[in-house]
């Protein structure tokens, strides 16, 4: 049950960003190759977890949840491929394995990545909306609005992406 409440932690601290969109429609005009994105994501109200459960969890753990869950921003770089873009991926996705996520694409242009994402994990609950827009072939911006909730606990999770293609080769991520 703690390690479900966890996972579902982590999925609400990488939220910003992951979807996987209908295969009819037509993808994000953007370059093939090696990107680095930038997520900034800030939490407000409780977290998805009891008291009772919070206070069980070894102290490191514990830290590392709650250092999580603070404002913060990474980076990280990740290889889009030509297959990735023609199945229609979200390819700057940055979801946690183990989420049953579904979502509602409502908009999805050449430009455009617009819907709901609603995800479960044992007792936690997560429903937003996510947009994407590719500001040309070489740069994506994004915004992210999640709640997470367990039942007793609410907290609001708000997030942007910034991407920039790097080059056509994804050797440089290794």
């Amino acid at each position: 049950m703690k390690r479900e409440i966890l996972r579902g932690m982590s999925m609400a601290c990488a939220a910003i960003g992951g979807t996987m969109v209908n295969a009819m429609a037509e993808p994000l005009d953007v370059k093939a190759g090696l990107w680095e994105l930038t997520i900034k994501s800030e939490t407000q109200g409780a977290m998805p977890i009891s008291q009772e459960d919070l206070q069980m969890l070894p102290p490191q753990l514990r830290t590392a949840m709650e250092r999580a869950l603070a404002p913060h921003t990474g980076v990280k770089k990740q290889c889009v491929t030509d297959q990735d873009l023609e199945r229609s991926e979200n390819t700057f996705s940055m979801s946690v394995p183990g989420m049953n996520c579904n979502d509602t694409v409502t908009t999805h242009t050449r430009t455009t990545l617009a819907g709901t994402l609603d995800c479960t994990k044992g007792i936690v609950h997560e429903a937003g909306n996510f947009i994407y827009e590719a500001k040309d072939r070489e740069h994506v911006i994004g915004k992210m609005d999640m709640a997470s909730k367990d039942g007793t606990n609410t907290m609001s999770i708000k997030g942007t992406l910034s991407g920039r293609w790097l080059n056509a080769s994804c050797d440089a991520s290794k």
